[in-house]
């Protein structure tokens, strides 16, 4: 009986998941060198710790936007290059990775440069006119009260 019903669960689980309202997407890992020089939107995720942090690139002027889910962590920095931020990543954080981001079709939509103390769920939203990502931060989740 404890099988069966594990079973259906386990069962459930997997089809939300893969029939569920968001669709998921599987970034690319690339070197952060593979990242184009040229501007994009900036957006950052600061968290608790200096260690903590991401950089989103969203590739501007084409028909999805990749956006960061907005804690108050996450800043909107403006058009800018990446240079910068990778000498940061090389600098301050040493351990991080670096994805390109692609819609469902494989057309490049966006960068991420991610902290390993961190962890990233992407996804298109409802509608498929845009992709979200959501910063998974240890730190932040060991602040919330139970």
């Amino acid at each position: 009986m404890k099988k069966s019903v594990f079973r259906w669960c386990l069962i459930s689980i997997t089809a939300w998941t893969l029939l569920g309202c968001h669709r998921f997407l599987m970034p690319q890992q690339i070197d952060s060198e593979e990242i184009p020089d040229r501007e994009y939107n900036v957006t950052a995720h600061k968290g608790l710790y200096s260690e903590y942090y991401a950089v989103l690139f969203d590739t501007p002027h084409d028909e999805k936007k990749v956006v960061m889910t907005h804690t108050e962590f996450t800043e909107s920095v403006g058009r800018d290059r990446p240079g910068e931020y990778i000498d940061r990543f090389k600098k301050r954080i040493k351990f991080y990775r670096a994805f390109r981001i692609s819609d469902r079709d494989g057309t490049v939509r966006g960068y991420l440069l991610i902290s390993t103390l961190l962890d990233q769920q992407m996804y298109e939203d409802t509608r498929g006119d845009g992709i979200i990502i959501r910063i998974l931060d240890p730190a932040l989740q060991a602040q919330e009260p139970p």
